[in-house]
């Protein structure tokens, strides 16, 4: 399973419901082409993404080029609980790619190791798509 910070994106909004709708600035774009890129040959059986546009716009490169649709997924948002972050992922296919949040992945792996915007870290890796 790889686990995706989703790409740059502008300021964040105060108001939740519109921070959701926040897309990806012009560097985020470029990180969303270039992880489709360097993820090409990987071939996940499934992509989830939390249903912020911003999580999403950096899976959707991906997705066209594996021929997948992203299932958007409330426990990947942010302020979901863990334990639901956790069951949903302990039920996901094997290779499955995900895209959530700093504070979703702080929770899951502690804040030291939470990727920069636009990195994926598996189990055994870092990558960045820059």
């Amino acid at each position: 399973m790889i686990v995706l910070r989703h790409a740059s994106e502008g300021s964040r909004i105060a108001v939740r419901e519109l921070d959701m709708e926040r897309p990806l600035d012009e560097e985020g774009k470029r990180q969303a082409s270039a992880l489709a890129q360097s993820l090409l040959g990987y071939e996940p059986p499934s992509i989830l993404s939390s249903p912020a546009r911003r999580c999403t716009e950096t899976v959707e490169p991906l997705a066209a080029t594996a021929g997948l649709q992203v299932e958007l997924r409330d426990e990947l948002a942010i302020g979901s609980d863990a334990a639901a972050v956790r069951s949903l992922l302990q039920t996901s296919p094997d290779g499955t790619i995900v895209c959530t949040h700093r504070e979703v992945i702080a929770s899951l792996l502690g804040a030291e190791q939470v990727p920069a915007k636009g990195d994926a870290s598996s189990s055994s890796s870092t990558m960045t798509a820059r």
